[in-house]
């Protein structure tokens, strides 16, 4: 929709505004004012229109065509400012039968009513100016890209102007524009020229384009008018398509010229109306990329029996070279999905199973499994390098860790929790316990305090208490009043050990027996219920049978259940007097979905991952 000037005549009672506009296809259109100042009296080609209500703004729906719109505003005393269309340039504003050369409309699109006094005066004698500058960024992609920027500086009436031609426009061997962005109304025109509704103020115009074939060389459309006879231009090399030597045009340095910040760090030419930018190809392709930038996220369930892993992979980042990610043994591939599309995994040699990778972006998620008690681990398990990796290993109940090496991180394992206030402690009971009694019982002690001294509500600090006080019953007279109370306390003492180590002990009997009753333990209900992204999934054995929706039928008893629920759909919602039952979206959504499944497509499913989380253990590289 292309809009004409805008005339409005406003006085204290009301304001009658007229506008043109030609439209290239059914629209919108913005019409001024607001909720609080609602336009009346509206009229397209004469004829009273319907205005709807779009966000409190005031719009009319038509057709491609032309038309001219009419109407006016009623009320007691004039607003300050009156709310018009963004795409709007152009304002013929009156005031009480007073024209307004220079109208004030901001950028938040509010044309104020009001004079300006002297300004008015001292800047209608301004000349009309409009100063332009040109920079463009020509990226060599497939196809080639184009970005061109128009600074403008604008003083003067408000008018329309015609620039350019900006672009050689053909859709056979020329730029075909892709994006125009403008803070004022602005229009490509079929000869490349760019028509703009200009006002007073500083504009930025970007407009973005494609080459339609095999760019070699380039120059300068013809300039007319005030478009400036020279630019300067960036390039923007893609390596990894061509390598290209450009020839024909001066280099010069992009710190001295008015070059956006971003475009400073890229090769700067000069380009003018007699010159041509020519690109000779020197060799198409990268023959030494960078190497891939991968990061692996990797999850790992323990076996409730400790003979195997569950895995499942996350890597992201970007391939420039290989184009194929396999896994190391012992890890089994079992399935493999890039960019929310399940893989068929192949594979080249009798160890390694793999799946090609056709994106260089790439997003990608694999289940296996290790089928081997094994206590050193690949760190990724793949057969590539990566630039992170990271492993949550969870283990089962009844099983902790007791210890990692090889990692960057200091996992919280059951002998990186001793510090030395524990040793001390576990060291000083012991001994105690030898010095009181015998040497066999100090070695009990040892194992004992060891052993449970980091398990949940463990009895550790009662010992050394309680020791204290029969080491110092042994020396002290008997008959003494401090003997009688300290006998006193040895009493509690031990009533206090009996309260403490009963429970500890029916916990410890209990977690043997049944370990995932362990206190504070989540639920392991599902526990074989996948969380995967591509269907639901189940195990049994180690095993998952997996209803993936766009690879595998549904099963005979599926088909009824979803029978049974057609019948019960459709008797609930059967109108009045219809044969025919009306759906729910949902239910149809998914119905259409079973339908459009391929019998004949064979992507293998991998292992159940299991959804219960116990104890986890965060392994990590830099």
């Amino acid at each position: 929709a292309w809009p004409r000037e805008l005339k409005l005549q406003a006085d204290k009672q009301g304001a009658q505004f007229t506008q043109r506009w030609r439209l290239y296809g059914k629209s919108h259109i913005t019409l001024p004012g607001n909720d609080q100042h609602w336009p009346q009296q509206v009229t397209v080609n004469g004829e009273t229109a319907t205005v709807l209500n779009q966000n409190n703004r005031p719009v009319l729906q038509l057709e491609a065509g032309e038309y001219r719109i009419q109407g006016r505003f009623d009320w007691e005393a004039r607003p300050p400012f009156l709310n018009l269309s963004y795409n709007t340039g152009l304002i013929d504003l009156t005031l009480d039968g007073e024209a307004i050369v220079f109208p004030e409309f901001d950028t938040q699109q509010r044309l104020w009513l009001r004079r300006r006094g002297e300004q008015d005066s001292a800047t209608a004698g301004e000349s009309e100016r409009l100063e332009i500058r040109t920079y463009r960024k020509l990226t060599d992609d497939s196809p080639a890209r184009l970005m061109t920027r128009v600074e403008l500086d604008v003083a003067g009436r408000y008018r329309e102007v015609l620039l350019g031609p900006v672009l050689t426009l053909d859709e056979a061997t020329g730029w075909i524009p892709t994006a125009l962005d403008s803070p004022l109304p602005a229009r490509l025109e079929q000869d490349g020229r760019l028509r703009l509704q200009v006002r007073p103020g500083q504009w930025v115009i970007t407009l973005e384009a494609r080459y339609a074939t095999a760019l070699e060389s380039l120059d300068l459309p013809a300039a007319q008018d005030n478009w400036p006879a020279g630019e300067v231009w960036v390039f923007e090399a893609q390596p990894h398509l061509r390598q290209v030597e450009i020839t024909g045009i001066d280099a010069i340095d992009p710190q001295q010229t008015g070059l956006p910040g971003a475009w400073r760090q890229l090769p700067a030419y000069q380009m003018l109306a007699d010159t041509q930018m020519t690109l000779v190809q020197q060799r198409r392709g990268d023959p030494t990329p960078a190497p891939a930038q991968l990061n692996l996220k990797r999850e790992m369930w323990l076996d409730f029996d400790g003979k195997g892993y569950t895995v499942h992979d996350q890597i992201n980042g970007q391939m420039t070279s290989g184009w194929r990610l396999e896994m190391q043994a012992p890890g089994i591939l079992g399935r493999v999905g890039i960019n929310n599309q399940n893989q068929f995994i192949t594979t080249l040699d009798k160890s390694r199973g793999g799946v090609e990778v056709r994106q260089g972006q790439i997003n990608l998620q694999a289940d296996s499994r290790i089928n081997e008690a094994l206590r050193v681990l690949p760190a990724t398990g793949w057969a590539h390098n990566f630039q992170s990796a990271g492993i949550t290993l969870n283990l089962p109940p009844g099983w902790h860790l007791f210890t990692v090496s090889g990692v960057d991180n200091v996992p919280n394992t059951w002998l990186q929790r001793w510090n030395l206030l524990d040793l001390f402690l576990v060291l000083i009971t012991a001994v105690v316990f030898a010095r009181l009694w015998h040497w066999a019982w100090g070695v009990l002690a040892l194992a004992t305090l060891i052993l449970m001294y980091h398990e949940v509500n463990a009895p550790v600090w009662i010992w050394p208490n309680l020791l204290a006080v029969i080491a110092l019953l042994r020396v002290l007279p008997e008959a003494h009043w401090f003997t009688r109370l300290l006998r006193w306390y040895r009493n509690g003492s031990l009533l206090a050990l009996l309260v403490l180590v009963l429970p500890f002990m029916v916990d410890q009997v209990r977690q043997s027996l049944y370990p995932q009753l362990a206190r504070g333990a989540p639920n392991l209900m599902n526990s074989y219920n996948s969380y995967s992204d591509y269907g639901v999934t189940n195990a049994q054995d180690g095993f998952m049978a997996e209803e993936v929706l766009d690879n595998i039928m549904p099963m005979e008893a599926d088909k009824n259940i979803m029978m049974e629920q057609e019948r019960s759909v459709s008797s609930r919602l059967r109108k009045p007097g219809s044969s025919s039952p009306q759906q729910q979206p949902s239910y149809q959504a998914k119905k259409k979905r079973l339908v459009q499944i391929d019998p004949n497509a064979q992507v293998q499913t991998g292992p159940g991952l299991p959804k219960w989380r116990w104890e986890r253990v965060n392994l990590s590289w830099n």
